[in-house]
Order: structure tokens, then C-alpha cells, then sequence
């Protein structure tokens, strides 16, 4: 997901924080990540339940179709 800073995106992880790769990223911050042809070194953060809230819903509203599936969980 964008974030709509420059450079910056979300990740969801679908299961919270008993989610393997959040846990991973958590003891252990990647170095490097390589999304297509670009490498970058990544710096991450846990967004409070207001900010998770609205980039959700920003989400949402650029990608209706996946706002059926988004609210069942």
C-alpha cells in the first residue's frame, strides 16, 4: 500500500503481530529489499490504530474491490 510519502509503503500482516515475517522484521530489520529492480535498505515502524486506520481506508477507496474482502476479517 502507499502511504503517499515519497518512497514509503504499508504492509499488512494479515495474522497481527503473530505474523512470521513481522515477527522477523521486528528481531531482525532487513539490511536490504529488492522490489523489482530497485534495492533499497528499509526502515519500518508500527502505525497506531488511528494512522492503521486511515491508511486502511485510504486503501479501500482506491481499491473498492477489495473492500468486500477487507471487511470480513
Amino acid at each position: 500500500m502507499s502511504t503517499g510519502v515519497a518512497g514509503g509503503g504499508s504492509c499488512v500482516a494479515g495474522l497481527g503481530p503473530a505474523s512470521d515475517w513481522y515477527r522477523n522484521i521486528e528481531a531482525r530489520p532487513p539490511v536490504e529489499v529488492v522490489v523489482g529492480t530497485r534495492r533499497f535498505a528499509p526502515r519500518h515502524r508500527v502505525l497506531g490504530e488511528a494512522e492503521a486506520a486511515e491508511v486502511i481506508a485510504a486503501y479501500e477507496h482506491r481499491n473498492r474491490w477489495a473492500r468486500p474482502i477487507l471487511r470480513r476479517c
